[in-house]
């Protein structure tokens, strides 16, 4: 690229100056410091002992150095601050190449002075391999992965244990929280390294065990509270888990039962109670509302009432049909049935007409299904009874069925134990209600009469007339 002539002259001038800076500038910078130092060391070797130059591939001057041997050069030469010429000349290798094992160093630490994969020898790991990678930068290595694994493992446990969503922070967990994650990884890492990454103090993590071990004084509690409840077809509230405790001879509160019940999330299947509903939707075009809440008759079978009531017992449940005479809120007609089917309320109205013509009663309903469907329809139509129902959803206007069924519930069906009670007992049991109410009840709406002393009063005044 240069002339022989250049060359000569730059070396004379070096050897006339003896600095290579000045040497450059006389020479008009037409080449670069590397190119003089090439020249130089050229000029006191001759060609015979270039060509002999070989690379050495000894002890102290391997072909491909180890990481360990790097290291040490660097730290020589960066942190000693010996001057890299003179270690360059000592060790028989290059400025360029100290240099560049520092640059290899800072951007990816021990890791860039390793031998490249492509020059590493397959086979079996020799002792003197094994032992140059204990130095202490793989050492430190190792600890940053392993810190980096326990993170790692932190996180997983806190979404695990705790049940926290991706992108926990060890900050944000109370303390109660960081001392479960602790204690679930403390058998694989050291206590003092868990508690300084998840920012846990010392005293605070055994105050935390302290606590847990007081609460967990239920312990054995809890383990049967657990097969109770799991041999029950998980089906048992606290209620019925206190008195199997009791039968065991375990005294515990339903209180603490409850508490340890919603811990362990021990739910108990249950299903929502709904009141007794008659209404299936518009199954057929509905009558007006013709008494209008207007529950008042001069004489009677002028205006009936009906509707259907519901007793649930340990036994089952019964179904209550009635017709409820407007002249003096007297039970017509009650057919009592297990289910509450259209033949309950047909059969209950037959037994009200028996077979006679009423022309002109009006028999009001609700919008239950039974009042709707053609059987009931047919029947009203045969014996001249004119419909009247309800709006929908609207129980005052039925308020007069409503009160019957009110009075009688409170006197012989609320807060009365029927455990005893088969569904034939308890139909039997109703049944003399009502005939005792229709007979011998005296009512205070009626000057304090019975139902039937007022029928035969009123048929006394009416022959009178």
């Amino acid at each position: 690229m240069f002339s022989k002539d250049i060359r000569m002259r730059a070396l004379e001038v070096y050897s006339a100056t003896g600095s290579i800076s000045q040497t450059i500038q006389q020479m008009g910078n037409c080449f670069s410091r590397q190119t003089l130092y090439q020249w130089i060391a050229q000029q006191h070797s001759s060609p015979s002992q270039r060509k002999k130059k070989v690379l050495l591939n000894t002890a102290s001057h391997p072909a491909i150095p180890t990481a360990e041997f790097k290291l040490k050069v660097i730290k020589r030469c960066f942190e000693k601050r010996e001057m890299v010429k003179d270690v360059a000349e000592e060790i028989g290798y290059a400025r360029q190449t100290i240099y560049y094992w520092h640059n290899e160093y800072k951007k990816k630490g021990i890791a860039g002075l390793m031998r490249d994969d492509k020059l590493i020898r397959r086979g079996s790991i020799s002792p003197a391999i094994q032992s140059n990678l204990g130095s202490e930068e793989i050492e430190h290595l190792q600890d940053e992965i392993r810190n980096l694994k326990m993170q790692i493992e932190i996180l997983q446990e806190a979404m695990k244990i705790i049940k926290k969503e991706q992108g926990i922070n060890a900050t944000n967990l109370n303390n109660r929280e960081k001392k479960q994650i602790v204690d679930a990884l403390k058998e694989k890492y050291e206590l003092k390294d868990l508690l300084k990454f998840i920012g846990l103090a010392r005293s605070s993590y055994y105050y935390q065990r302290r606590a847990y071990l007081s609460k967990d004084s239920y312990a054995e509690q809890v383990e049967k509270i657990e097969k109770i409840f799991k041999d029950n077809y998980c089906c048992y509230g606290y209620r019925r888990i206190h008195q199997e405790l009791k039968q065991q001879g375990i005294r515990l509160s339903e209180k603490v039962i409850r508490t340890i019940m919603r811990q362990r999330n021990l739910v108990a299947a249950s299903v929502k109670k709904r009141r007794y509903s008659s209404y299936r939707g518009e199954i057929s075009e509905a009558p007006d509302n013709i008494i209008n809440r207007n529950f008042k008759a001069e004489s009677p079978n002028q205006k009936w009432l009906t509707d259907i009531t519901e007793f649930s017992i340990p036994a089952g449940k019964a179904y209550l049909s009635v017709i409820i005479d407007c002249f003096d809120g007297s039970p017509v007609s009650w057919k009592i049935d297990s289910h509450p089917n259209a033949q309950l309320a047909n059969d209950s109205l037959s037994r009200a007409v028996k077979g006679k013509i009423y022309h002109g009663l009006i028999l009001h309903s609700d919008r239950g299904c039974h009042y709707r469907w053609p059987g009931w329809i047919e029947l009203t139509k045969r014996h001249g009874i004119i419909r009247s129902m309800s709006a929908k959803g609207c129980s005052p206007d039925n308020a007069g069925c409503e009160s019957f069924f009110g009075h009688l519930k409170t006197e012989c069906f609320f807060g009365r134990d029927f455990r005893c009670f088969s569904l034939e007992k308890f139909t039997n049991y109703i049944e003399n209600y009502l005939l005792w109410y229709s007979q011998k009840r005296i009512k205070s709406t009626l000057n304090y009469v019975s139902l039937k002393q007022y029928k035969l009063n009123s048929e006394r005044v009416l022959l009178k007339q």
